[in-house]
Order: structure tokens, then sequence, then C-alpha cells
């Protein structure tokens, strides 16, 4: 799971009774597709991967731009914003920047930002507290140097990014600041031993810590990230992940967001690396024009009438069907129901 419980949480309302939102709940922008790790189970350490994707910062005025449409698209606020998605954000130069632009704005009620945190310098951490970043979930990889290395393929401490997020908290000590709130997460490791060290170790420094299950994204090209990152014990991670989920004939992401990359492109989901789920850019139209336009309107009347299949990436996708991504269920909305009536 995914939880959130050191923030203040509205009501959850029933997807599948608000059909269609006037306003996706939450965005994924990504200021930076570039990463300074090569994790097995990402992308970045696939090579044939790494091909299929425009690695590339966004930049500030693009940036700037897209959330000047976020304002100028009135209705409520967006649940969420996350500023992260395929790379490392902190590369850019320019995202603290592109953060404060963001909270001014105030065009969303949460701004959340995932991070390897390798690159949270003391001047970053500063301006994480003073421009008023909500939630930072940090990817760990392991608490070991070795297993670490092996993982990230980088030669980063484990001691630096420890150190970099006790720094982060006595920054927002100081200030007398109760954000971001800070929630460390490491890839269920199949040992116990080292899962004990982490649990252990991260309290210190994060406000919640816990384990995650590795899942195989979208399982587009034939990528099988869980084989990468576990080896030859894959079936091993695979029984520990319990019975498998009920079964959804839709993916619930279309009705509720979208995912803005680094090039500009639209998708409909944030794990779509291959870019197969591509609605528009916001480089030919505004978030609106896609949200109501018809290519969208295509794809969820797709899902609804159990035509995934036909989408290279959702075809092999079993992100959706984890609680720890999503909780919705939408099979059975008619498609109907998909016209907002004036």
């Amino acid at each position: 799971m995914l939880p959130f419980s050191g923030l203040r949480q509205q009501p959850r309302r029933n997807l599948r009774e608000v059909i269609p939102l006037e306003k996706p709940f939450s965005l994924t922008i990504d200021p930076c597709s570039l990463c300074n790790f090569r994790c097995l189970q990402c992308l970045h350490g696939d090579g044939e991967s790494r091909k299929l994707f425009d690695l590339r910062m966004m930049t500030r005025e693009h940036f700037e731009g897209l959330i000047d449409d976020l304002r100028a698209w009135r209705g409520p606020k967006l649940k969420v914003i996350k500023l992260y998605n395929c790379g490392e954000p902190l590369m850019n130069r320019e995202f603290t920047e592109m953060l404060r632009y963001a909270k001014a704005a105030d065009v969303a009620e949460r701004i959340d930002l995932t991070s390897n945190c390798s690159l949270l310098t003391p001047e970053v951490s500063e301006k994480l507290v003073e421009y008023g970043l909500d939630y930072l979930r940090v990817s760990i990889y392991s608490p070991l140097q070795e297993e670490h290395e092996r993982i990230t393929r980088s030669s980063i401490s484990v001691d630096t990014i420890y150190d970099n997020l006790r720094r982060l908290r006595e920054v927002r000590q100081k200030r007398g600041a109760v954000k971001p709130f800070v929630a460390a997460k490491m890839f269920e490791s199949l040992s116990d031993e080292e899962n004990r060290l982490f649990l252990e170790k991260y309290p210190a420094v994060a406000d919640e810590v816990f384990l995650e299950q590795l899942h195989n994204f979208t399982d587009a090209e034939g990528s099988d990230y869980l084989g990468a990152y576990y080896g030859d014990r894959k079936e091993e991670a695979l029984r520990r992940t319990g019975p498998a989920p009920p079964a959804k004939k839709a993916c619930p992401w279309p009705f509720m967001t979208l995912t803005v990359q680094s090039n500009g492109d639209v998708l409909v989901c944030c794990v779509d690396w291959a870019g197969h789920t591509r609605v528009g850019s916001i480089f030919e139209s505004s978030l609106r024009e896609i949200w109501e336009g018809e290519t969208l309107y295509e794809f969820r009347k797709m899902h609804l009438e159990s035509r995934r299949h036909e989408n290279e990436s959702c075809r092999g996708c079993a992100t959706y069907l984890t609680d720890g991504f999503t909780v919705d269920n939408v099979d059975g909305v008619p498609v109907e129901q998909l016209r907002r009536k004036e």
C-alpha cells in the first residue's frame, strides 16, 4: 500500500458514482525523465526500454505554461499534483522554482515529490520546506551498500542519502514546519534481515516507513522487471505477494488522472513508459481539451467495453489491479455515463 497517514484526507468519493469528473483528481508532471541511477527494475536500467523514451528535462517555461493552463481551467482544485514520473526530478536544476510556482498558483490541494534523494542538497532542502512541498516519498533500494549498488548500479553511498534526509528533518524542525511529510519506502527484498534493517533505521529520518511489493509495470515490449530485480528468486517474490487481487476488466486511471511527460506528451498512465496511452500534447491542446476530448473518450470507452487488450501497454498490465495503486472499480459503468450532461 502507499499510505498517507500523515496527511489530512478528505472523505473518499466513489469514482464510479462521480464519472465523468469535471477535472482529473490528480495530475502527474515529469520535470525530468533522466535519472542518475540505473535500477534493475526500471526503464533506466534496461537499454532497450530507454531507447523507447524521450529523455530530457522539462523547461521551466513549459512547466509554468502548464500551471497557467490549470489556473485558467475553472472548477475545483486538483486533489494532488505529482512532480515526478520516469526520472529523478531533482536532476532538473529548476525543480525548486517549479515547485514554488505551482504552490503559488494554488491549483491543487497537495503537491507530492518522489525522489531517490541522492541530490537532496542543503539548498534544495531549505527550499522544499520554504516553498511548502506537502509530501516527499523517498525511494530506498537497500540499507546495505553492496545491495544498493547492485540494484541502482550507482556508487552513491547509502549514508549520503540517509544524511540528506536527516538534514531535511533538521531544516523542517528549525523552521517549525510540519511539511514535507516524509515517507521512505523500499521494495520487498526477500531478505527478512534486510527488511528489518530498513524498517528499524529509517524512522529516525522519515515520518513513515513501509515496504512495497514490486510489480511489472505495464509489461509493455515484453519487459520483465521482476526477473531483472529478483533473478532466480522471482517465483518466490510472486508467492510473497499473496493471493491474486480480484480481477477488474477496466482500469480506473483513465477516468481520474493524467500524466504529462517531460516532452509535453499527455498519457493516461503514469507507468506507461512506452507511451502507448498517449492522448495528446500540451503543445497542441489545453489539458481541458484533452480531458474532455474524443481521444480520451474513446480510450475510456475501450476499457469499459473490456477491450483493453487493444492497447499495447494496457494489454499486459496488472498495476491497476493492486490496491496499492488504486482501490477503485469502474467495471459495469455504462458507456453512456461518460457524456457529461449540460
